[in-house]
């Protein structure tokens, strides 16, 4: 496999947010692809967060997108300049109030990777308690 060559890039939106670029690429077979989307987000961390009885700690938030409140895991964005770990130990506090005795890095993958730029860092957190 080969990947595509892009020929022409710009971004349509361009904020704190998210990027979205439109590209004109062409694939290894010939064929042009006009436009081709990639939507560029920042790294964030999902945290399973263990209580010492075992359990685990989830967050209920309305997410405006699908219009409702959703039950989750803990987890954000990365700050620029921020780690992977003390970002997932940021957001643990946040959204829970509550810190870890430890936590460990168990993954990192990217989220979409046929549109998307971002990976999310998945933690395991032992012991959390207010």
């Amino acid at each position: 496999m080969k990947p595509w060559k892009v020929t022409r890039s710009r971004y349509i939106v361009k904020d704190r947010w998210l990027s979205l670029r439109a590209e004109t690429c062409i694939d290894p077979k010939g064929v042009v692809i006009d436009p081709y989307y990639v939507l560029e987000y920042r790294d964030w961390v999902h945290i399973v967060a263990l209580n010492r009885k075992g359990r685990i700690l989830i967050v209920r938030q309305y997410r405006h997108a699908s219009g409702r409140i959703c039950t989750e895991i803990p987890g954000g964005e990365i700050d620029p300049g921020e780690s992977p770990l003390d970002a997932a130990r940021r957001e643990l506090l946040e959204e829970t109030g509550c810190a870890a005795r430890s936590i460990e890095e168990i993954c990192c993958f990217y989220v979409c990777p046929g549109r998307q730029t971002n990976r999310v860092y998945c933690f395991l957190a032992y012991e959390v308690e207010k």
